[in-house]
């Protein structure tokens, strides 16, 4: 007993020394678990703060950190002008007119993927494929563009009938929203979604009877309707709007609603059984008529042809062509079926229509417009109340025309002048100035093509990013694409 007792003592100590070091080597555990914990927090707390002041901001990326600092992002931005009641070309001034292009503040530096002016409404996509929305239409109580709608990487947007309509980049889908924002919200509350503009819920989605692997590749709208294009080269038609209405212009190409007593549904997209089996290339939509351009030149047209927007002679029988009718393009060199011609590019918007057709045989790319002049569409120079004979703008055939843009009475081309010292773009503007929509300072129509000076404008193209004119009801804007 005696030769164990300190054998014990010596075990006992050193049993007390370990579980001393063992409270002590947990107690610093706890203490680096807390500070790790803390720094986790204090992480979170800055990334909530970020993104809190992205919903009122605009935004952009770390991938596009090295464009701005080589001052490519500093200059691209949205610039307007035109009728101002609404708020759509400077929305926090209190002008009714912006006589000459103007800068909006809030989109300096931002990236923009599609941008359309309607009546009261400006929407806007940015690069992340968000929407913005400004406008009295939307709300008279802000000037400033508000986000409606995130996370579902919207592609292009058109408006129609106090309706937005938005196509996801994939082309699978097509979201439809209110443009007032009191009808949003109300929308939110009926449909049982909680602030889907914020979210990943979805607001209306219009369903359309696509195939396996069809998605869309184009949306064009009129004021009562719209066209949509898919990827098999097949074409739908809807009205558009929240209410069932009339149509008695044949804009939807489809005969049996051409009738005064057919109710037509809103959001309802029927194919175009005359067009079944031909592949579309491009569509194009005017107030209420439709055009459909071929993937081998030829061009479909119908709808209402009053002014001779559908490029045809205006009588008691072609007043409204409910079925689609194939245009003559040959028609227009007089070469009756000779001539080897196909049309390149469409554009439609308000009574008139425009038509690029190249000319193989005398190897020209030629212009051509039909339909309303009365505020010098025409580009002739003249001034004509309808054209149903479609006639070349002149001074813009055989020209590099990157895009034409038609608004309500008023148009607008891009022309590439790019030369080995410069990437300048020319701006050409022709038609209705009522308003100051043609960006010149001056309130007379003008029924030639003519260059928009932009001396405050920088009007040059990069490789990165491409200028784009969008013409509205009464009203212009410019914004930088990327290409």
């Amino acid at each position: 007993m005696n030769v164990l007792q300190p054998s014990i003592r010596r075990q006992t100590k050193i049993f007390a020394r370990s579980i001393s070091l063992f409270a002590v080597k947990q107690q610093q555990r706890r203490q680096q678990k807390w500070a790790r914990s803390g720094i986790i927090l204090a992480l979170a707390g800055a990334a909530a703060a970020a993104t809190t002041t992205y919903m009122c901001t605009p935004h952009i990326s770390a991938e596009k950190s090295s464009e701005k600092a080589a001052g490519i992002l500093s200059d691209i931005g949205v610039w307007a002008w035109g009728y101002n009641g609404t708020k759509l070309v400077s929305p926090q001034s209190q002008k009714e007119a912006i006589k000459t292009p103007q800068q909006i503040p809030f989109f300096d530096g931002m990236e923009i993927r599609d941008l359309r002016l309607g009546e009261d409404v400006g929407v806007a996509v940015t690069s992340k494929g968000d929407v913005l929305e400004w406008g009295t239409g939307f709300d008279e109580s802000t000037s400033i563009p508000q986000f409606i709608l995130k996370s579902h990487n919207i592609k292009s947007v058109q408006i129609s009938r106090g309706r937005i309509y938005a196509v996801s980049k994939s082309g699978d889908k097509l979201l439809s929203i209110a443009t007032s924002k009191a009808e949003q919200l109300q929308e939110q509350k009926t449909g049982g979604a909680s602030k889907w503009f914020f979210s990943k819920t979805s607001p209306r989605q219009v369903k359309i009877p696509m195939q396996r692997g069809e998605n869309i590749k184009q949306i064009s709208a009129g004021e009562k309707h719209i066209l949509i294009l898919t990827t098999n080269g097949r074409v739908f038609s809807s009205a558009t709007g929240s209410h069932a209405q009339y149509s008695s212009e044949g804009q939807l190409g489809i005969p049996v609603l051409l009738d005064d007593d057919s109710s037509i549904l809103p959001e309802d997209p029927h194919e175009i059984s005359t067009l079944r089996g031909i592949r579309i290339a491009q569509i194009a939509a005017g107030a209420n008529h439709s055009i459909a351009r071929t993937e081998d030149g030829k061009v479909w047209v119908f709808g209402s042809n009053l002014y001779g927007q559908l490029g045809m002679d205006y009588s008691i029988n072609t007043a409204f062509i409910p079925i689609p009718a194939l245009l003559a393009l040959d028609r227009l060199y007089n070469t009756r079926g000779e001539a080897k011609v196909a049309c390149s590019s469409i554009a439609a918007g308000g009574d008139t229509s425009l038509f690029t057709v190249t000319n193989y045989k005398k190897q020209t790319d030629d212009l051509w417009v039909s339909g309303s002049g009365l505020h010098g569409q025409h580009g002739s120079g003249h001034y004509a109340h309808t054209l149903g004979t479609p006639q070349r703008i002149k001074s813009l055939c055989n020209l590099p025309i990157l895009s034409i843009s038609v608004g309500k009475r008023h148009l607008a081309a891009v022309i590439d002048t790019h030369s080995e010292s410069s990437d300048q773009r020319q701006l050409m503007f022709w038609g209705g100035n009522d308003w100051f929509q043609l960006g010149n300072g001056k309130r007379s129509n003008i029924a030639l093509p003519s260059q928009l000076k932009t001396d405050n404008v920088v009007s040059k193209s990069t490789s990165k990013f491409e200028e784009t004119v969008v013409c509205g009801n009464l009203g212009t804007a410019l914004y930088w694409r990327r290409i």
